[in-house]
C-alpha cells in the first residue's frame, strides 16, 4: 500500500475583502482579492481520487492544478529550483511522517488538509 500526498488547487468565483493599513499615510485600504481554495489529500491513490471527486461534487469547484507533495530526488527539476533543497526535503519528510501517523490513527481513511 503506497501512501502519497497530492495538492489540489481549484478555480472559484469567491472574492474576499482584504484590509491593509499603511503606516506612512495612516490610511486603511480595502481591496477585493480572488480566493482560490486549495487542499492536500493524503492516502492511497484510489482514496485520493475518490476524495477529490467527492470534494469537487460537494463544493462545486473546478480543478485548476494538481501537484505531488513528495521528497524530491537530487537532480530533478524541482530539487534544483529550491535555494535549500535539503532543508525543504527534511520538512516534507517530517510532514509526510506526521500524515502517516494521523492516517493510521484515523483507521486508514484519507486525510483532507487545507493548505
Amino acid at each position: 500500500m503506497d501512501l502519497i500526498a497530492v495538492d489540489f488547487y481549484f478555480y472559484s468565483d469567491i472574492y474576499v475583502t482584504e484590509k491593509t493599513y499603511d503606516i506612512s499615510t495612516s490610511n486603511y485600504t480595502t481591496d477585493l482579492v480572488k480566493y482560490s481554495p486549495s487542499i492536500r489529500i493524503f492516502g492511497t491513490k484510489e482514496q485520493i481520487e475518490e476524495a477529490k471527486k467527492k470534494y469537487i461534487k460537494d463544493t462545486g469547484y473546478c480543478l485548476n492544478e494538481r501537484y505531488d507533495f513528495k521528497v524530491e530526488e537530487k537532480g530533478s527539476y524541482y530539487y534544483d529550483i529550491y535555494s535549500n533543497p535539503e532543508e525543504r526535503n527534511k520538512t516534507v519528510k517530517t510532514k509526510l511522517d506526521y500524515y502517516k501517523k494521523r492516517y493510521e490513527s484515523n483507521n486508514c481513511k484519507p486525510l483532507i488538509i487545507g493548505i
